[in-house]
């Protein structure tokens, strides 16, 4: 009996451990600062904190609000908008009080230590009007850590003053916790805010090529709200799905902004873009405003819900921007976004492509020997085969594409060995075949690129060790996405890997220098440069950290190396070094939020960037794909292979059949000729104005004195050219009125 009874005592002891290192995290093995309960506090007086010839930074004590001003006119900017900034008082002369919500500089999100749900802490309440907080200046600006007493934790943001905008930022490595855990905070989510009722006010998110939100739309007793994670979903959590025929469209650009009244902001996520998500809150009365901002990880959480113990190794920050005049809208918001991007090195210059291929060199399709299933790789294209496509192309259209072979590695657009190997299957043709290509486009001058995955593999090899070598999860585990093979019914679950993100720079630089072996001077990374992944191996890769980082070490070894590059579906991190971009996003994600899309992406890049539309064959509707290719001015595209069997109906991707160029040869020199002059005349051109003047017509000027008008409506529309018949365009260099 009493060894039952010590047993008893020990399982006891045993889960109370456990039940305490479950609650509170063993601090030994993590790097989160401890929450000091015996923290100073620290108030400071209202004081201009820094200026210069245009803009001042102040802090007002009195109300908690950190001010932005402008010195010429007075105007200000906060975390609270403008219009509320003034005291009013009610009838009986008592002052009315602003929604807390529409004060508050930080929001936090922390898991719930008890419940294991999400649970939300307001700094305006929780801890600035508690003045359970710590101030402290520092260049061009100053410091406050908010304390929240409730959950034993504390968050410090800084605020500087820039040139012409407030930079916000918290480096996460300052975050202290106890027991709770932190998941995620949102800055300044009133920054960039639009007043519900003005009809001439709206919301930019970047979402595909751009969509405006009108609050006056959405006006009800609660919020409606969207969230979109930069650079999409995590690779990690993303769902497989082969199909290029959608209109889902993610964020590729970590920049937002707001359109109020005769003012606009424009707000980049400078550091931190991975971990962050761009969200609204749209049409809330009890607020009277709506409001577009940014929310940042502050560490992982797995497809299953587990959370990472650690927090990420990162500093997030967001510049604010106002923008007033002329420059108060959504052009001048992509204008102040190129400006900075312009700032950071973005290439520009690069000859603009009227057309551009995607060729795929083959695919695994299911065949039989003796009744028993296999995968074989199946030729959709050789490199002869494109060698025919590209001649006749080039010699009907009198045009040099930009071509992009995709899946001659060896597996083909599969994924197998990471970057296919380095090598051309033989099933694609030999060395003469390679060289006969490269010849050709050379003396045509027609850019030729070569593409690698160089973020999955399935098999060992080229460096990696499959047993060794994987991004890990939240857990520690090896990070996988999954696919099936051999048709519906066989079923056979093949395993891919995520190259660990130490080694991700090296393996794309012995790509770089495959490439140039095997006589290429083009590369892509058609993977990595539209999608973003975490490893949980090292906290700077938490969350996706860093990619960016790691994908510019990338294109900067590339332009080292005299190596041209093409992006296709580019995220901006993959913009800086490119010579053209393929795929560009022609719409946004159809969100119901969303009241109209514009040409966002396209404004920031046209006449900097080479550009091409999505690829009209791929596409729902092509010819309203050249509408919106007409409306910015940039190059179309297609989706090419020369053979097609019905056994590709079990490969992984659903294009081939919709790709064949035998079937699509007559349309592409149509489509080519019918668009080329008007290419032609924007050719180099930057876009200087946008308007939707309604009934689906819209007006593009271009710096050269090119207008296009285009009608997407199904009936014809008058413009200032003069009547634009349905579904079509009309350009002219005269100047509209």
């Amino acid at each position: 009996m009493k060894k039952i009874i010590i047993s008893v005592f020990l399982i006891c002891l045993t889960l109370l451990a456990m039940l305490s290192t479950a609650g509170c995290g063993s601090k030994n093995t993590v790097s989160v600062k401890a929450y000091d309960s015996e923290h100073e506090k620290k108030s400071h007086e209202g004081y201009v904190a820094a200026q210069n010839d245009n803009w001042s930074l102040e802090w007002d004590q009195e109300s908690f609000r950190v001010i932005l001003r402008d010195k010429k006119n007075g105007d200000v900017y906060s975390n609270l908008p403008s219009e509320l900034m003034e005291t009013v008082v009610d009838e009986d002369g008592i002052e009315k009080r602003n929604n807390p919500q529409l004060e508050n500089p930080l929001t936090v999100e922390y898991l719930d230590n008890k419940t294991l749900q999400i649970q939300y802490l307001y700094a305006y309440t929780a801890s600035l009007k508690k003045g359970d907080y710590f101030f402290e200046e520092i260049e061009n600006g100053f410091k406050i850590t908010y304390y929240f007493e409730k959950i034993s934790a504390s968050v410090p943001i800084s605020y500087r003053l820039e040139d012409d905008g407030i930079n916000v930022s918290v480096d996460l490595n300052e975050i202290t916790e106890s027991c709770e855990k932190i998941y995620r905070i949102t800055l300044m989510p009133f920054f960039a805010s639009a007043k519900n009722e003005d009809q001439s006010s709206y919301l930019f998110v970047p979402s595909g090529s751009g969509a405006l939100i009108y609050p006056y739309e959405w006006i009800s007793g609660s919020s409606k709200s969207c969230s979109y994670p930069v650079y999409g979903d995590d690779l990690q959590y993303a769902q497989a799905d082969g199909d290029e025929t959608t209109n889902r469209e993610p964020v590729r650009l970590p920049v937002f902004g707001s359109k109020n009244g005769d003012s606009a902001v424009c707000a980049v996520i400078d550091s931190g873009a991975e971990l962050a998500s761009i969200e609204c809150n749209v049409g809330n009365s009890k607020f009277g405003y709506s409001t577009v901002y940014a929310s940042f990880n502050v560490r992982g959480l797995s497809s299953w819900d587990s959370y990472s113990d650690d927090i990420c190794d990162s500093t997030v920050s967001v510049s604010y921007y106002p923008l007033s005049g002329e420059s108060a809208n959504y052009v001048g918001i992509a204008d102040k976004y190129r400006e900075y991007l312009i700032k950071d090195g973005i290439k520009s210059g690069s000859d603009e492509k009227l057309l551009s291929l995607k060729i795929i060199g083959g695919t695994h399709t299911d065949e039989q020997f003796l009744g028993v299933p296999y995968r074989s790789l199946f030729t959709t294209t050789s490199l002869s085969d494109a060698l025919e496509i590209i001649k006749d192309i080039s010699e009907k259209t009198n045009e040099a594409p930009a071509v992009n072979l995709v899946g001659f590695g060896k597996s083909g657009i599969d994924v197998g060995k990471v970057s296919g190997n380095n090598a051309i299957s033989n099933k694609f043709g030999d060395k003469t075949d390679c060289a006969d290509l490269q010849n050709y486009c050379a003396e045509k001058n027609i850019p030729l690129y070569f593409d690698f995955d160089n973020t999955r593999f399935a098999k060992s090899g080229n460096g990696i060790i499959k047993l060794f070598d994987f991004a890990k999860t939240t857990v520690g585990t090896r990070a996988l996405s999954y696919r099936t093979e051999l048709g519906s019914n066989g079923g056979e679950i093949i395993k891919e890997y995520f190259v660990p993100r130490s080694k991700l720079v090296s393996i794309s630089e012995k790509s770089v220098d495959s490439a140039q072996k095997l006589g290429f001077n083009g590369i892509s990374f058609n993977v990595a440069s539209s999608n973003v992944y975490s490893d949980y191996a090292t906290r700077s890769t938490f969350c996706s950290g860093n990619y960016g980082k790691d994908f510019n070490e990338i294109t900067d070894y590339c332009k080292k190396n005299s190596i041209s590059f093409l992006a296709d579906n580019a995220n901006a991190y993959s913009v800086k070094n490119a010579d053209i971009l393929t795929s560009v996003p022609t719409s946004s994600d159809k969100n119901d939020l969303f009241s109209e899309d514009i040409p966002f992406y396209q404004i920031v890049f046209k006449g900097y960037v080479s550009m091409t539309s999505d690829p009209l064959n791929n596409c729902t509707d092509s010819n309203e794909t050249i509408l919106k290719s007409a409306e910015s001015g940039i190059g179309l595209s297609y989706t090419l292979i020369k053979n097609f069997d019905e056994t590709l109906i079990t490969a992984n991707q659903y294009f081939y059949n919709t790709s064949v160029y035998d079937d699509l040869s007559e349309e592409i020199e149509k489509n080519v000729a019918d668009y080329g002059d008007y290419f032609n005349s924007v050719t180099g051109a930057k876009i200087i104005g946008h308007e939707i003047l309604g009934d689906g017509l819209r007006k593009t000027v271009f710096d050269n004195g090119v207008t296009v008008f285009v009608n997407y409506s199904s009936y014809d529309v008058e413009s200032t050219f003069g009547r634009v018949a349905a579904k079509s365009f009309m350009y002219s260099k005269e100047e509209a009125q």
